[in-house]
């Protein structure tokens, strides 16, 4: 049984259940949300990262860090997680329709295509996502503090014979406000001719392992690193995309309170036993 700071999951879509967190009351966010165009969740009833155009999932996203907004208190930090690596093709189905697909799918997920191309790309484009989110959270009032490149060390291998191998993913830092909750001395790093310097933002740190049942994870030193140089203990960590419920788990490990969104219950029940892992005491 755990004996750590409480957590709580809510059972839902995050553009439903955030409104039943109370204003200004988290401290921190750590998320990843799905990626457009990759990949299916199997079972959870989410549309988020099928839509035809990503405009579309871009819109959907603002959204919902609106409500990540208010219920964020003064100085309160987003770290968002989203990976690139999804390229602008064209398929044809047996009706001769042109379908879009933003890239590949992996570890037991799904194809499922959008019922039209993305018409602001030519094929073989980087569709670029992750800045389009970056700058549409910049121009709905979020303040785009830094982005922070997420080096993967054994990426998996790309099978494009003219491009590189995707390596790494970017994890955008977004705050409410100019002045902001930030801790140096958790954020910093070994120096060469000093003891310590300002942390850089690039991060190399190994994917997490696969558990058998979540094929999106991240990996904990990844949530546990912006949780803790950005809130202190008992403060509130939201992620309105809880998946695997790493960001649970590095919450509970750093004595913060933790809420979570996930409209998959099977997530759920698994999360709660990698949570309680993490936090329990005895």
């Amino acid at each position: 049984m755990s004996h750590g700071p409480t957590y709580s999951i809510l059972e839902g879509l995050a553009e439903n259940r955030l409104a039943d967190i109370p204003d200004a009351s988290v401290s921190c966010c750590v998320t990843s949300p799905p990626y457009w165009g990759q990949r299916v969740y199997a079972g959870c009833p989410s549309e988020l990262g099928l839509e035809p155009t990503q405009a579309e999932y871009v819109a959907t996203l603002v959204g919902i860090f609106d409500q990540v907004k208010r219920t964020m208190i003064p100085g309160g930090v987003l770290w968002l997680n989203i990976g690139d690596g999804s390229y602008c093709k064209s398929m044809t189905n047996r009706n001769g329709a042109t379908k879009h697909l933003g890239g590949k799918t992996r570890g037991g997920g799904e194809y499922k295509l959008p019922k039209r191309r993305d018409k602001t790309m030519k094929e073989k484009d980087l569709c670029g996502t992750p800045w389009a989110v970056a700058f549409a959270l910049r121009g709905s009032g979020w303040y785009l503090r830094d982005a922070v490149i997420w080096h993967k060390p054994a990426p998996m291998p790309g099978g494009a014979p003219d491009r590189f191998v995707n390596s790494y993913e970017t994890v955008f830092m977004l705050t409410n406000s100019k002045k902001y909750n930030f801790d140096p001395v958790v954020m910093s790093e070994p120096g060469v001719t000093t003891k310590t310097r300002r942390m850089r933002n690039v991060w190399t740190i190994p994917s997490a392992k696969g558990n058998g049942w979540h094929f999106a994870q991240m990996p904990n030193e990844l949530a546990s690193r912006c949780i803790e140089g950005t809130t202190k203990e008992e403060d509130l960590v939201l992620d309105p995309f809880h998946g695997s419920g790493t960001t649970g788990r590095a919450a509970t490990e750093l004595g913060r309170r933790y809420v979570g969104i996930e409209p998959c219950d099977t997530y759920i029940k698994q999360s709660q036993e990698n949570i309680a892992e993490g936090s329990d005491e005895s």
